[in-house]
């Protein structure tokens, strides 16, 4: 399977392929004002089948990629920007069910990275695996950025 640009990945996505593009405008839209190139997020059943320019991410659960939440968005996001992963749930924490971050960070073996931005502050059943930024360090970067004007 080719997808060669966001078009190709947004019908895909729309026909139920186990991918979705991770862009800056969806980020930005939760919250958290950034740029980067597309990333696609992938499931690892099809992985292999699946040829792009984009940057792929791996991930074990199909059900993720198909309907994204806000934290396989974050998820997704450790990959690439692990603060900023952290930032995103902070954001939308009214959004966040802990149960559910827990269950993801677990299917996708993130639980390093989800430690180092402390995750375990959303979701307090999450191992603590390794450092993790000091909680005032990572307050600092709450009041960074901030989106302007209304979130659609």
């Amino acid at each position: 399977m080719h997808i060669r640009d966001e078009d190709d990945a947004e019908s895909a996505h729309r026909d139920g392929v186990p991918l979705f593009l991770l862009e800056s405008s969806t980020v930005t839209a939760m919250g958290c004002p950034m740029r980067f190139p597309p990333q696609l997020v992938v499931a690892r059943s099809i992985q292999p089948a699946v040829e792009s320019p984009f940057r792929q991410i791996g991930f074990i659960s199909e059900a993720a990629t198909l309907n994204p939440r806000v934290e396989d968005v974050a998820v997704a996001l450790l990959d690439l920007d692990p603060v900023i992963a952290r930032v995103l749930l902070e954001r939308n924490k009214d959004a966040v069910r802990p149960d559910y971050l827990l269950k993801r960070v677990l299917t996708e073996n993130k639980e390093r990275l989800a430690s180092w931005v402390r995750f375990f502050d959303l979701a307090d059943s999450l191992p603590r695996v390794g450092k993790s930024i000091p909680a005032e360090n990572l307050a600092r970067e709450f009041g960074k950025n901030l989106p302007a004007g209304t979130i659609p």
